[in-house]
């Protein structure tokens, strides 16, 4: 029961959260004293056609050719002004739909007003529903027999899984075999720490001795050449 408990307080919580947001935005409107239809977007781009001139003397060797078939050039070009034109159609019928919705704007904000209000009223309501009913759920966590340190999804659910295999037989003994397993991954944990320090500093060691034993080298190739100077001398 206290796994289920659990899995309903998440989603309360998402819808909780869910909601005020909600609540939020409907109040940013209702508070809104310049609230106005959406403008369109910007007019589009019209694509720029490339001259003769800016194609370069290259292009004109195929002039022979353009008669027959179109350069890549002019091929895109006709695309973009299809584009343009059809992105120029919706641009004017959003214009068309802008200019109505500012004539009609009296009308449509106070319907849109209520529209709101009524929306904050249902969302208010369902928020206070699901704060009590988070509220039940709660009690239930609180007065159930499992301590609160281990009241968390998780721990529940390892709980749940002692019981079905047979492991445990009462919440107690899940209690005392999670804190067993849950001690003893602490002290495997330490010890893999203290191998790994050990281990590192078996190597700092290594490294110390190697970089003594270079720098013994290089003092005693220095301190031998006066030697053999001396002695050939």
């Amino acid at each position: 029961m206290c796994l289920a408990a659990l899995g309903e307080i998440e989603k309360l919580n998402r819808h909780i959260n869910y909601l005020n947001k909600f609540l939020e935005m409907r109040y940013e409107i209702i508070q809104n004293e310049n609230l106005g239809p959406a403008e369109p977007d910007n007019l589009p781009e019209k694509p720029q056609k490339i001259t003769e001139n800016e194609k370069g003397l290259n292009n004109l060797i195929l002039f022979s050719r353009n008669r027959q078939k179109q350069t890549p050039a002019a091929s895109n070009y006709n695309h973009e002004m299809k584009v343009y034109f059809i992105r120029y159609r919706e641009y004017e019928k959003a214009c068309d739909r802008y200019k109505e919705a500012l004539e009609n704007w009296v009308v449509l904000s106070s319907s849109f007003m209520d529209a709101c209000k009524k929306d904050i009223e249902q969302a208010e309501q369902s928020l206070k529903n699901a704060r009590r009913t988070l509220s039940v759920y709660n009690n239930i966590i609180s007065r159930s027999y499992v301590h609160a340190e281990y009241q968390d999804t998780n721990t529940l659910a390892i709980f749940k899984h002692y019981l079905e295999t047979g492991r445990c037989v009462d919440i107690q003994d899940c209690m005392n075999v999670w804190a067993d397993e849950n001690h003893w991954a602490e002290i495997k944990a330490s010890q893999e720490r203290i191998e790994n320090t050990i281990y590192f500093l078996q190597n700092d060691t290594e490294y110390t001795r190697f970089a003594d034993q270079k720098i013994n080298d290089m003092l005693k190739k220095i301190n031998d050449k006066p030697s053999k100077l001396n002695h050939e001398a």
